[in-house]
């Protein structure tokens, strides 16, 4: 007899729990899945969604538009160095050229790939020594460091360290441009 009691109490504490466990997965469901607009269509907010508190709206959208003129900035270069190596590949593949002309083609195409790899490579090194946005362009006579805000002279002197330890410029050489 105390057996049964014992399960009878058993299997209502399990029903009770089955019940909870049930009405709070309806609640859940039906109060985090409506959207904006009160439709159970989209959700409002995702999981591990970042939300600032204490930032205004202005602030968010300088910086967005900061970071969405770097951006841009990196896709004209991009852009700029396929059709010019596009146009260097073209030149190679041309059979009425001599082998000196072929040979310049060749090494202006390995010039630029060497200035674009030292470009990642200079600003992959300023982002980790502080600088948030900053774009390198290397010219055949000058780089352009571009950053974001404009650097002190301790700033200066990260940027053109980064600078001369990849490429053969002088510090002369250097611009640092600051985007406004």
């Amino acid at each position: 007899m105390k057996k049964t009691k014992k399960l009878k109490k058993t299997h209502l504490a399990l029903a009770v729990m089955v019940i909870a466990l049930g009405a709070a997965v309806w609640l859940n469901m039906r109060y985090t899945s409506t959207g904006a607009n009160g439709s159970t269509d989209t959700p409002s907010k995702y999981l591990g969604q970042a939300e600032y508190v204490n930032a205004s709206v202005s602030e968010n959208s300088s910086e967005s538009k900061e970071s969405d003129y770097f951006v841009k900035l990196r896709n004209d270069r991009k852009k700029a160095r396929q059709e010019a190596l596009d146009i260097l590949e073209e030149t190679l593949d041309r059979s009425d050229l001599t082998e000196a002309q072929k040979a310049q083609a060749a090494e202006k195409s390995a010039a630029l790939a060497k200035a674009t790899e030292n470009e990642a490579s200079i600003e992959t090194i300023l982002k980790a020594k502080g600088f948030a946005d900053v774009v390198v362009v290397i010219g055949e006579s000058d780089v352009n460091v571009i950053v974001s805000k404009t650097p002190d002279a301790a700033g200066v002197a990260r940027i053109q360290d980064a600078v001369i330890s990849h490429t053969d410029f002088d510090i002369t050489d250097i611009k640092i441009i600051s985007a406004q």
